[in-house]
Parts: structure tokens; sequence; C-alpha cells
């Protein structure tokens, strides 16, 4: 255990294993605490005894190394699933739950980023952004699933039309942003119009198979720099 004896165990020792030999070699305090989950018989081996075995015995070196090895092995992975944990938590905030885009925690510093990276490199970058023309009404009429379904087609259809280097988010409630590196203001209009139509051609399907008529969007362009 670390820090304290009630903590969850980072590791489980068998017979024959050893513990405490980082800080026996380095002679600082002892950060860890090791609980017998039955009973056992403890070696306990001096910080002098240690540094004779290591001086006098080519053997017991090798064997010391190979102890620090597994156990950085060990320590390296308690810290990498650690690590995995906490990205993941990150990750779902950035994260809309209902379409699997990003949200709007991610949209300012990832679309600062790029924006200055295309003036940098004195490329165009083009912002879209697009709104779901009288979603409340239409929520109203078709309730929530509707309108849920409704934010699920606009993010599928959006995902059909970006490129790779593309960026898309649900910036708020119906409203998606789309950013378009290396993509000039004329060339976006093309892009923008091709997923208006498409969009306003697609019937929201909702889990039952049933039929709702398609939404229309509206979308605004600005060539950013």
């Amino acid at each position: 255990h670390l820090s304290q004896p009630d903590t969850e165990p980072i590791g489980l020792f068998g017979q024959g294993e050893c513990v405490g030999e980082i800080s026996m070699l380095d002679g600082g305090l002892v950060s860890a605490y090791v609980i017998a989950d039955s009973d056992c018989n403890l070696l306990t081996i001096d910080h002098i005894s240690v540094w004779s075995l290591i001086n006098d015995s080519h053997r017991a070196a090798i064997n010391m190394l190979s102890i620090l090895t597994q156990r950085m092995r060990s320590s390296n992975q308690v810290i990498a699933d650690s690590m995995e944990q906490e990205l993941g938590y990150q990750r779902s905030n950035l994260i809309d739950d209902l379409t699997g885009l990003y949200n709007h925690h991610w949209v300012n510093a990832a679309f600062n980023k790029q924006i200055r990276r295309s003036s940098l490199n004195e490329k165009p970058c083009t912002l879209i952004l697009l709104n779901i023309d009288g979603f409340d009404q239409f929520k109203e009429k078709y309730g929530d699933l509707g309108g849920d379904q409704a934010l699920r087609t606009i993010a599928q259809t959006m995902l059909e039309f970006i490129r790779p280097n593309d960026m898309t988010a649900r910036y708020h409630s119906a409203t998606f942003a789309i950013l378009l590196p290396n993509t000039s203001l004329t060339e976006s209009c093309v892009v923008a119009e091709r997923l208006r139509l498409s969009v306003s051609q697609k019937n929201v399907v909702i889990p039952s198979g049933d039929l709702l008529p398609a939404v229309t969007i509206s979308l605004g362009l600005k060539e950013a720099n």
C-alpha cells in the first residue's frame, strides 16, 4: 500500500518475493506499507548486510538488478494504468455523449491551435457554424427522442463530408461547428451547400424505425486568420 495502510493495494507479493529494496539502496524513508494476508515468516536484512552481499557477490548484484527491473516494470504499469484512466476521464469531458462529436470544451483550444498553425503556414482556414432551423418547435412536435435523433442525423451527415484533417464539434444545443484547414472561403461555400442539401434530404429515423421529416439547417462561414 502506498501512503497509508488503508488505501487500495497496488501489488500483491508471494512467497520468496521482497519489498523495500529501493529504500535500502538509496537510504531514503520507506514509502510503502506491507500487510500480511495470512500467517507467514518474514526475513529482514539490514542495510549493511545488503551492501556487503552486493559488494562481495556478483550473483547477488545481478539478482538485485533483476529485482529492481521487475519493480520498475510494475511501477511503470501502475503509472500507465493511472494515466490511461486519467486520459479516459479527460476525453469523456471532451466528447458529446449524444452525437459522439467533440463538445464545446474541446472547440476553443483545438480550433485556435489550428487557426494559428494555418496562419503561420500562410494557408486559408474557414470556420462553419451550423444551426438546425426551428429545432425547439421540432422537439415540441416529436419529443426529446425525435430531437435527439435529429442531432445524431446531423452529426452523421457532417462526418460523411469531412476530410481526415477537418474538425467538427457540437458546439451548443442545436449548433455545430466545422473548421476546414487549408480551405478558402469560396471552397468552403461549396462544402457548406452540399452539406445543407444532404441534410434537407435525409429523413430522421428514430429507434422504432419510424420516419420523421428531414430538418433544415442554416450555415454561416468565415475565413479565419
